[in-house]
């Protein structure tokens, strides 16, 4: 744990001019950080529009920063770093940010270490929405009504 302190030490106080200065990373010592990959369908999407539907689910540490491909071009990616909310009812004790998501017609889909793989319909573990049958609400997190009907 010593050298894992040393390390982000160094790493948070790089200047400029340091090879660290050309890396984004999170704090490996604290397990409700992420370093999230987000990649958008529209690579027009801006990026402080991402920001503020994570806003919605978890705490932004560090803005979005564009994840550039190879050749120099946009990729449709971006890079954030963020700070779990407390779930008191998960697992793990951290409210979980959801796979995919729309921005008006803008498809998007989210990933990160440690991320459980959930139903996007209902939001519950251990199956897929193919399969789903579930007549749950995620805005609520009540059952008997479907998010689009949820008062």
């Amino acid at each position: 744990i010593g050298i894992c302190r040393r390390f982000w030490q160094a790493f948070s106080n790089a200047t400029a001019g340091s090879p660290f200065s050309r890396f984004l990373s999170n704090c490996p010592l604290k397990k409700d950080e992420k370093r999230v990959t987000v990649q958008m369908w529209n690579p027009l999407m801006p990026n402080q529009d991402v920001a503020t539907f994570l806003r919605r689910y978890c705490t932004v540490i560090r803005e979005p920063q564009t994840i550039m491909h190879p050749n120099g071009l946009g990729s449709g990616r971006l890079s954030v770093i963020v700070q779990l909310r407390p779930d008191a009812s998960s697992p793990d004790g951290l409210a979980h940010l959801p796979q995919s998501f729309t921005l008006g017609n803008s498809v998007g889909i989210l990933y990160y270490p440690g991320q459980p793989r959930c139903c996007r319909r209902c939001g519950r573990e251990g199956h897929k929405a193919k399969i789903c049958t579930a007549d749950s609400c995620k805005v609520c997190k009540t059952d008997g009504h479907a998010t689009k009907d949820c008062p």
